[in-house]
């Protein structure tokens, strides 16, 4: 049986990919940082610090993965102490880009034919201040954050591995992504969070827009990527903005709730960033299962249920 180590197993991304592979009849051994992290039924959990590279190194030399999935991140939404941006960065280092060159490295000192896929972001582009930009693969990177400058060295380190050290070496470049696994400090969760509960919800600004996709569509292209004959870059998203409105009034509407309860400090329309999937669709047959409204229906509805599994029920 072929072996999948995924990084960051034990977050919305490694667990619904851990998912897909195990039904697909794969072994996978899922990296985590906490011995308390879950991961999925099926899954073999290591604890490993992903950003030492004798840790990570001694892990892959234990396993010995046919496939690869660097999904572990540091980042703004779930990582360090508030106000202390220096570890956060340090944090950012070891884990996006540091472990990404670990793998690199390992995969070009293994005997066996490695395939591996290296999850980027669309933080490494801007949008301009007053109108959307279609990101494509060949759109020239602008990264405005620190995260957004690591995932731009990562993807450069990852094509040098392709093309010049002949390395089965993917890089998927992720637009925002979603599900009921999404932590609650992002702001998708805690409107519908807020909708289920008929809770005040404050806003930083309603008139945010961004592209966002399900999750399970994104991990499916993930796995699309590793079963393919030739490795390469491929953005990842739904290619319609939406806004942070849109959410809110999905949400509240499907969960009954008095959109009254919602305040924002900011009602000002951004630009976004849109992703251009073609390549994904013309060359791994990708197609996105899940539209927009159904997505937030969906998480809605998760959340609801697990408001009323609490006790907790209106």
């Amino acid at each position: 049986m072929d072996v999948a180590l995924i990084t960051g197993a034990g977050g919305q991304d490694g667990r619904l990919l851990s998912r897909l592979l195990v039904a697909q009849g794969l072994g996978v051994v899922g990296l985590v940082r906490r011995a308390q992290s879950a991961v999925e039924p099926g899954v073999e959990k290591r604890v490993c610090d992903v950003g030492a590279r004798a840790a990570l190194t001694d892990a892959l030399e234990t396993v010995k993965p046919a496939r690869i999935f660097h999904l572990a991140a540091a980042h703004h939404s779930s990582d360090g102490a508030a106000g202390d941006e220096a570890a956060l960065s340090r944090e950012m280092e070891r884990v996006n880009f540091d472990a990404a060159a670990a793998i690199v490295d390992w995969m070009a000192d293994s005997a066996g034919a490695v395939r591996a896929v290296f999850a980027g972001s669309s933080q490494m582009y801007a949008a301009p201040a007053d109108a959307d930009i279609r990101i494509d693969e060949t759109t020239p990177m602008a990264p405005r954050t620190f995260y957004g400058v690591t995932k731009a060295r990562t993807r450069e380190l990852v094509r040098e591995a392709r093309e010049r050290r002949g390395l089965h070496a993917g890089f998927a470049i992720l637009f925002n992504h979603e599900s009921e696994l999404r932590g609650p400090g992002f702001v998708t969760r805690k409107i519908v969070d807020a909708a289920a509960a008929h809770a005040p919800l404050e806003l930083a600004n309603i008139g945010a827009r961004a592209d966002w996709s399900a999750a399970s569509d994104i991990v499916a292209a993930l796995s699309r990527m590793a079963a393919s004959e030739r490795p390469g870059e491929f953005v990842l998203g739904s290619g319609e903005a939406h806004a942070v409105r849109d959410w809110t009034t999905i949400a509240f509407a499907h969960a009954g709730a008095d959109m009254s309860a919602i305040r924002a400090r900011s009602d000002q329309r951004t630009s976004a960033l849109v992703a251009d999937s073609s390549r994904a669709e013309r060359e791994l047959g990708w197609r996105r299962q899940t539209g927009f409204r159904s997505l937030v229906e969906a998480m809605t509805d998760a959340a609801i249920r697990e408001f009323r599994s609490r006790g907790t029920e209106r």
